[in-house]
């Protein structure tokens, strides 16, 4: 999946994402283990989407849900990733992991 291509997809479809999980932002970043690593379980994502969430917004279950969505959308497999509204640090996103990230505008 190219990078420009899905980043029209969820331009395009922004705001029904916004509506149904409360999704604040969106971006996309490059996967740098596209062909060579395995899951063990037959998943091989093409794209990594980044997703931060509205403040309150918990989504629980529905964070697999929004990544379904997303992957019906864009027509391949995704590695979603959230930024932002873990309550332990470390397992926040590191700067290294935020410079990739290319948001929709």
């Amino acid at each position: 999946m190219e990078q420009s291509k899905a980043l029209k997809i969820l331009k395009e479809n922004r705001q029904a994402l916004a509506d149904k999980y409360g999704v604040k932002k969106l971006g996309v970043f490059p996967r740098a283990e596209t062909t060579k690593f395995d899951y063990g379980c037959g998943y091989h994502p093409q794209i990594g989407v980044a997703v931060e969430y509205e403040p309150g917004v918990r989504p629980g279950l529905d964070f697999f849900g929004l990544q379904e969505h997303i992957e019906e959308l864009l027509k391949c497999e995704i590695s979603l990733a959230r930024i932002g509204g873990h309550r332990r640090p470390h397992y926040e996103r590191t700067d290294d992991f935020m410079k990739d990230v290319v948001y929709v505008g």
